[in-house]
């Protein structure tokens, strides 16, 4: 064999092997439903989405947000994907609200006035100020603002610097109300160590929220938490317990326990309620929960969809079983990780998506019957 005929034969088995960048091995994901999914767009390090009627927004690690296109746009791959706005310091949350766009970055949260109706004119994105003095604790370590918007409230979440941080004297470790027209805040829940997922059940209207648990405590304990407010200001625990177990002395007597269990360190991310009319089995019924995955576990776990089942008065079912909706991410013989889901939202038609800041893409999860966009 020649030198140049071995070069091409090696380069083959990289390209088969995924070691060309742009390789997404969706083939390895598993699922229990009439259904499919497909690479919806490559945003790099992408975090958390937002979903406008099939206009898609992302954030990204490196302090990006990126558009991308419809599919009816007629634009062609990779002309669908435009970032929007960059130089961010730590955007993570992101939003819309009666076509605008909401987004934050440490202390401040930005707000993009008609954003689609920019886009469509090419107009230049000049986010505005909207909120400009959440608490900041100045490290990078769980500095990253979620949000949720519902009706007139805002919802911002502060994690805590450090594993078991600081509250900072109760700046941090919490969730923010923000009413949308006075811009005044209150707190919504506190005793929290780093919420990120947040989403409202319509059934009850009651805010549902991820906590994820400290490390260092043992690869079984504590378990990662989903809890409902149904007290606003209510006190969840940390640092004192966190998923059931306790983690210091506890002072106080008022600790409201998590109402929703997940394995120890998976670091359940993104949340939402399913909502829409491609799978109405799941509309209103289903919590759907990205797993980033554990980091310091000696046997690594997550990497996942998992889901629970509610029932139609927005409480769920009795039975508060955990099950797994996508996985695949990780190969189940070696443990090798090829994928993190970070956020998961639904669209108007019913479309799930999911971001991948491992693999820098969106994955578009549809009915068989939809023709992947």
């Amino acid at each position: 064999m020649t030198l140049s005929n071995l070069v091409f034969f090696l380069l083959f088995l990289f390209h088969l092997q995924g070691i060309f960048a742009g390789y997404v091995p969706i083939d390895r994901l598993r699922w229990n439903m009439n259904a499919a999914i497909s690479v919806y767009a490559d945003i790099p390090q992408a975090r958390s989405i937002t979903a406008m009627q099939r206009h898609i927004f992302v954030t990204t690690q490196s302090g990006s947000i990126y558009y991308v296109y419809p599919p009816e746009s007629g634009l062609g791959d990779p002309d669908r994907v435009v970032q929007l706005i960059s130089g961010l310091g730590i955007s993570h949350g992101i939003a819309h609200h009666n076509g605008n766009l909401y987004f934050t970055d440490r202390s401040k949260v930005y707000v993009v006035p008609n954003i689609l109706q920019k886009i469509a004119a090419k107009e230049k994105i000049k986010p505005e100020i909207f909120i400009n003095n959440l608490p900041d604790h100045g490290e990078r370590y769980h500095a990253g603002k979620y949000m949720r918007i519902h009706g007139n409230d805002m919802f911002i979440s502060v994690g805590r610097p450090g594993d078991v941080g600081s509250d900072g004297g109760g700046q941090f470790g919490k969730i923010i109300r923000i009413d949308m027209q006075t811009k005044a805040m209150s707190d919504y829940a506190t005793g929290l160590r780093n919420s990120v997922g947040m989403d409202i059940n319509n059934a009850s209207g009651r805010l549902w929220f991820t906590d994820n648990g400290p490390d260092r405590q043992g690869e079984e304990l504590p378990k990662e938490e989903v809890n409902e407010v149904v007290t606003p200001g209510s006190f969840f625990g940390f640092p004192y317990t966190h998923g059931g177990t306790p983690i210091s002395k506890n002072p106080r007597s008022d600790a409201v326990e998590a109402t929703l269990f997940l394995p120890a360190h998976v670091a359940p991310l993104g949340m939402v309620f399913y909502r829409g009319p491609m799978f109405p089995d799941m509309d209103g019924r289903v919590l759907l929960i990205a797993e980033h995955g554990s980091w310091a576990r000696k046997n690594p776990l997550g990497y996942r969809i998992s889901m629970f089942r509610f029932r139609a008065n927005g409480q769920p079912e009795p039975a508060k079983k955990y099950e797994i909706f996508i996985d695949g991410w990780q190969d189940p013989q070696t443990g090798k990780v090829w994928g993190r889901p970070v956020d998961v939202t639904v669209d108007i038609d019913g479309a799930i998506y999911i971001t991948d800041d491992k693999q820098g893409v969106v994955y578009k999860f549809y009915k068989k019957y939809f023709e992947p966009k």
